[in-house]
């Protein structure tokens, strides 16, 4: 019995700790450089924070975003459900741009949209829509990740 109890005390408080890792949102950042343009992001690279992503946000600042990071590359799909701002996504394999998608709108729809890569990506940073024209960023470009 005691076992029990401990055992529902401890999956009480992993449930309370993901809540609130889910709630609080990525304390990490990185700086990225794509050609010649820099962004200062926040990092998602666990499950929770991958789920979360950008939802809830209200706005982006011109050089902020969120750069998603996953084990190996595949075409992971990005819906924009939750969302509160439109943005675009920079696909991003290894070292390099491998595509872009522009202007996605928020879609609260029952069943929306679902975006993926032109190509398996490792990487995906979303930006405040309208940047990937703005900034002239292109297939190819090199891209330089720093992690705090």
């Amino acid at each position: 019995m005691i076992i029990i109890a401990f055992l529902a005390i401890v999956a009480i408080g992993v449930a309370a700790y993901a809540a609130y890792a889910f709630m609080r949102g990525s304390t990490r950042h990185a700086d990225i450089r794509i050609g010649k343009q820099e962004f200062r992001v926040d990092v998602a690279d666990t499950d929770i924070l991958r789920a979360k992503g950008l939802m809830g946000r209200t706005n982006l600042g011109e050089h902020e975003g969120m750069i998603f990071f996953f084990d190996h590359p595949s075409a992971y799909g990005f819906w924009m459900q939750g969302m509160k701002i439109p943005i675009d996504i920079i696909w991003i394999n290894g070292d390099r741009v491998a595509g872009v998608t522009e202007h996605l709108s928020p879609d609260n729809s029952f069943i929306p949209k679902v975006y993926y890569p032109p190509e398996p990506v490792n990487r995906v940073l979303e930006v405040r829509a309208g940047t990937v024209a703005a900034k002239s960023i292109q297939k190819d470009e090199p891209v330089v990740i720093r992690l705090e």
